[in-house]
């Protein structure tokens, strides 16, 4: 019996426009440090999102928050305080500006709230990268309620990212999770259905094509909508 349901998060429970994403979060982050009267403002930009993409990295000797700071000090000689502080700020206030990248997935609410009645237990898995409140905004923007989650990553908990089966790995050991009674719910073959593969998870691949890649289970959100209503 499943008991225990990972998610993705972008592509999977909401709609995201990632390189429009990207796009608006540069330039939120630029104007940001541009604020605090940073003249290399648009350099601390690119450092900043690029080491977005220094987590999958992570060996697990610490926590992915600590190694994005680590990059940050190396690259702008910029203390985490420095970093934090402002981009704390940002995603308190404009961060918003960034909701046009996002939108609602139809039924995924009422998919999470039914799974939940059912007394599984769910766990947002999507890529830690970020900090807590900034993955809750991206959430928020799907109409979705963080309150359906026993967990939820972010850089400030995790060890590792995705594509590293270690991160799933992380969560399962923490809560005690067994594998047979382990799905792995996502729409990225690589980041989600492999790792799943990895572990013996069970997984369904959120796809409108799975051409001749080995999967658990696969098909659209309407096809998980109604397998979500009649899982035991």
């Amino acid at each position: 019996m499943i008991k225990n349901i990972f998610f993705d998060m972008d592509g999977t429970l909401i709609n995201m426009d990632e390189n429009e994403f990207i796009k608006i979060h540069y330039n939120l982050v630029k104007r940001k440090f541009e604020e605090k009267g940073y003249e290399n403002a648009s350099e601390i930009a690119k450092v900043i999102m690029k080491g977005a993409y220094i987590m999958p990295q992570n060996d697990g000797s610490k926590l992915n928050s600590e190694l994005f700071y680590e990059y940050c000090k190396d690259e702008l000689n910029l203390n985490r305080q420095d970093i934090e502080e402002p981009m704390d700020e940002l995603y308190r206030t404009t961060y918003q500006e960034a909701k046009v990248t996002a939108s609602k997935i139809d039924g995924m609410d009422d998919v999470l709230k039914t799974l939940k009645a059912k007394g599984k237990r769910l766990f947002l898995t999507t890529n830690p990268i970020f900090p807590l409140i900034a993955i809750l905004g991206r959430l928020h923007w799907g109409e979705l309620d963080e309150n359906n989650f026993v967990y939820i990553s972010n850089y400030d908990i995790c060890h590792y990212a995705k594509p590293n089966s270690n991160f799933y790995k992380e969560i399962m050991e923490n809560y005690n999770l067994k594998p047979e009674e382990t799905m792995l719910i996502g729409n990225s073959y690589e980041d989600d259905i492999l790792p799943a593969f990895d572990l013996k998870l069970r997984s369904y691949y959120l796809t409108s094509n799975k051409g001749d890649k080995k999967v658990d289970m696969a098909g659209t959100h309407e096809d998980f909508r109604r397998f979500a209503n009649e899982i035991k």
